[in-house]
């Protein structure tokens, strides 16, 4: 699950650096450096995931609750999750 994860963070900033080439060619012209573009495209990806990590693990959390009483709706309350 990790992996996959990994894989599709990776694939989305991959996808987000081609679409920006045009930007990091303007940067380039008005003498950025490779390292302040690199900054650029780290601290995006950083600031990326500290809203989406917390934002994730609340909407799951929520939806497992949710899904929990479905199921106990369903089966009555002989379901129960392991500890």
């Amino acid at each position: 699950m990790m992996a996959a994860s990994a894989s599709m963070i990776s694939n989305a900033l991959s996808i987000s650096l081609q679409e920006r080439i045009k930007q990091m060619g303007m940067l380039s012209s008005i003498g950025a450096t490779k390292g302040q573009k690199r900054l650029s495209v780290y601290l995006e990806a950083f600031l990326l995931g500290v809203v989406s990590i917390p934002f994730g693990l609340v909407v799951g959390i929520l939806l497992s609750a949710l899904l929990l009483s479905v199921v106990r709706a369903a089966f009555g309350e002989t379901f129960t999750l392991a500890s």
